[in-house]
């Protein structure tokens, strides 16, 4: 029986009896942890969250096309979501007071802030923008410092219509647009930024496997439009260059006015261990897909190229687009900071030979989302039926691997040198929680083992590794619609009722609250 299963069958009063402080309490805390400076809190994002999907001039994105068009399960949508729109004067108090939290990490919604996005007419929406400022203005006065995204996935439609979005070069004005307004509205409030999240998800799964919008990619199945083999390049190459536009207008033109303030953007990528420690084939795969996984867009803003393993497989093939020296010259140095949305891990078994020949049938283009451009294979079981490299999750790709974690900003650290480093995204949907009963989900006793299990290794990467970990957002902050899984996916920290928009206070909250100290400060700045 896995750790998983035995959890599960804990009696309810040994739960209460082990949950929250005593929970925590198991691995002492030294008095070093966190430190004081520290950001904790939680996230979410516009899409995922707000609902409101066209009141008050906002006007669709392709998430909304997306789930218009049924490709979310069970035909769920975000139009109402979690209604964060109009729930955020309750929910702010609320997630300081539940987890004694003194950051937020939310996103903006583009289509709410700029009217007719990428088109000649567009313009700034002053009820989108005056929305935002009034989210902000709570979240200070409740001492919670914000963390704010400028991209969270939910392109304006208009700019996919005009152009197809990240894949055109036109994106890279249109985001800087964008990015100039919010930054005027609310560039002295906010103190830290990101331009985008997880810019691997935007390229991989909107433009290469068509799983997420905008849904493009090369089989017809699947996809109505998009060529898997070019598309996701050029998106990366147009993210990064926007990425940096907007970080440049930043610095330039409104950190001026709050010099502390930081901006860089969030990457995820799930860290790697060999599947064969003794296997030096497999050694070399981990590190080709990590290069794959945080390199493809931390090599350009740390080292002004693309890593090896991109450019050495892209480029015979006349795929990988080339920087100027220009754009190299705004890439390279774009981030104050660097911040890891990190859940899970992978096994990697290497597809080449001991000569670096791929396997035969291996490393194919056309095998894009299974084992090319890695040429490795990622694997979370042991081959004939074995063990699981952790615990399950609702999320069949999301397995508990806490060491991940440690291991996993090691290798950040150790390859860019960060000075200051960020986890800005950590959670867990469990298995079977949309079926749960009350005392079930308040209890909530596989996501609290997660939340222990991952603060344990943030621990020892702050006061053994010396890492400089400044902060920790857990995902998230309630439920919410988990994009093309819907809402059966329950990632909260506060569980919520759809049928009222109640929110109801999960024991992993309460567990998180007893590591990061109850009595947080974190005093409005105004």
């Amino acid at each position: 029986m896995t750790i998983f299963s035995t959890v599960i069958m804990i009696s309810l009063s040994f739960i209460l009896a082990l949950s929250s402080t005593a929970l925590g309490a198991a691995v002492p805390l030294p008095s070093t942890f966190p430190p004081n400076d520290f950001l904790y809190g939680c996230a979410i994002s516009a899409y995922q969250s707000e609902g409101a999907w066209n009141v008050a001039g906002k006007q669709p994105s392709i998430w909304d096309s997306f789930a218009h068009a049924g490709r979310i399960a069970n035909n769920a949508t975000g139009d109402v979501a979690a209604d964060f729109y109009h729930q955020y004067p309750k929910d702010i108090p609320t997630i300081r007071s539940a987890l004694g939290a003194n950051s937020m990490s939310i996103s903006l919604s583009w289509t709410r802030i700029i009217s007719d996005a990428g088109l000649p007419s567009q313009r700034v929406n002053p009820d989108g923008v005056a929305h935002y400022n009034k989210v902000v203005d709570a979240m200070l006065a409740n001492g919670l410092e914000p963390f704010v995204s400028l991209y969270h996935w939910d392109l304006p439609q208009s700019i996919m219509d005009k152009y197809a979005g990240w894949i055109s070069r036109d994106i890279v004005d249109d985001f800087a647009f964008y990015a100039d307004a919010v930054f005027t509205a609310l560039g002295k409030k906010v103190k830290y930024w990101a331009t985008l999240n997880e810019p691997f998800q935007i390229c991989a799964a909107g433009y290469g496997y068509g799983t997420m919008a905008p849904g493009r990619c090369s089989d017809r199945s699947i996809c109505a439009e998009g060529d898997t083999l070019v598309e996701p390049w050029l998106c990366a190459h147009n993210a990064l260059l926007a990425h940096a536009t907007a970080v440049n207008v930043f610095r330039t033109k409104h950190k001026p006015s709050n010099p502390t303030a930081q901006i860089s953007l969030k990457l995820d990528g799930a860290f790697a261990f060999p599947y064969d420690p003794e296997s030096a084939a497999d050694l070399a795969a981990v590190d080709r897909i990590l290069q794959w996984e945080i390199g493809w867009f931390a090599d350009p803003i740390y080292f002004g190229k693309y890593p090896d393993a991109v450019a050495g497989t892209l480029g015979p093939l006349g795929l990988l687009p080339e920087f100027t020296d220009t754009e190299i010259a705004l890439v390279k140095g774009s981030a104050d900071y660097f911040a890891w949305d990190a859940y899970t891990s992978n096994w990697v078994k290497s597809l080449v030979d001991s000569t670096g020949k791929p396997v035969i049938g291996a490393c194919d283009p056309a095998e894009f989302e299974a084992h090319w451009p890695q040429c490795a294979e990622l694997v979370q079981q042991r081959t004939g039926g074995g063990e699981f490299i952790g615990n399950a999750t609702q999320a069949p790709w999301n397995f508990a691997v806490p060491e991940g974690l440690r291991s996993g900003l090691k290798w950040i650290h150790d390859r860019y040198k960060p000075e200051i480093m960020y986890i800005s995204e950590n959670g867990m949907p469990v298995l079977g929680e949309d079926a749960w009963t009350e005392s079930q989900w308040a209890d909530d006793v596989p996501r609290t083992w997660w939340y222990k299990g991952y603060t344990d290794q943030l621990k020892l990467a702050i006061v053994e590794d010396k890492l400089p970990v400044k902060g920790y957002l857990a995902w998230s902050c309630f439920d919410n619609l988990e994009w093309g899984d819907g809402y059966a996916f329950r990632f909260g920290l506060l569980r919520v009722d759809y049928k009222d928009q109640s929110r109801h206070v999960k024991n992993s909250a309460r567990f998180l609250k007893s590591v990061f100290a109850p009595d947080f400060k974190c005093k409005p700045r105004y």
